[in-house]
Formats: structure tokens, C-alpha cells, sequence
């Protein structure tokens, strides 16, 4: 069996999906080097970067950071 395939696959899936969480991170502002803050904060919402985002994103995002304070960006977002 040729095993060089698979590996050659499932090495490219790991690197797309690292691509896309890596992506995903940026969108809610979340960048190698740097955290952007939360520019604006209403009742059922939050702005960063320009972007309007559900209001549970928040604490979802707080939790997200910490880990990133805690493990390093590489490290999270490899996990």
C-alpha cells in the first residue's frame, strides 16, 4: 500500500484547515501580532474593526484570548 498518498492528503487538509481557523481568528480580530480591541459595544451587539457582531460573540471571544495569552497564537490555532 502506498502510504505516500494519504499522507500527501492529510497533510494538505491540515494546512487548509489551518489556513481557514487562522481566517476565522482574523475576522473577529484576532492577528498573529496583534488583538484588536472592541471599538463599540451596544445591547445585543459589538463592533470590531468596522464589524457588527452578535453580543455572545464577546464572551466567546474574551475566552479565546485568554487561551491565546495563555498557550501562544501558534499554538492554539494549531490545535
Amino acid at each position: 500500500m502506498d502510504k505516500s498518498k494519504i499522507i500527501l492528503f492529510s497533510d494538505t487538509i491540515r494546512n487548509k484547515l489551518y489556513k481557514e481557523v487562522k481566517g476565522k481568528a482574523s475576522y473577529f480580530g484576532i492577528l498573529p501580532n496583534k488583538i484588536l480591541d472592541v471599538d463599540q459595544e451596544f445591547v445585543d451587539s459589538i463592533v470590531i474593526n468596522g464589524k457588527v457582531f452578535n453580543k455572545k460573540i464577546k464572551e466567546q471571544r474574551k475566552e479565546l484570548i485568554r487561551k491565546i495569552n495563555d498557550e501562544g497564537y501558534e499554538q492554539l490555532i494549531d490545535e
